[in-house]
């Protein structure tokens, strides 16, 4: 990862969670990556996994949740 990113990130987490929120949602309208079609309930599902599991080892101190 280059200095400017590693910059933007750190910059990132000292955002209110609000901000945070508002960050990645332009990031990824930018990215033109949104779905075409409503997630269904399935996805959904798999992103909270993803997500819980993320935060699960970020409070255990894991490192596995940057290898993702």
């Amino acid at each position: 990862m280059t200095e400017n990113a590693s910059k933007i990130l750190e910059f990132f987490d000292r955002l209110e969670p609000i901000e945070q929120h508002d960050v990645v949602v332009s990031l990824i309208r930018r990215t033109g990556e949104l779905p075409t079609e409503p997630l269904t309930d399935d996805d959904l599902c798999g992103i909270a996994d993803d997500l819980f599991t993320s935060l699960d080892d970020e409070e255990n101190g894991n490192n596995n949740a940057e290898a993702r």
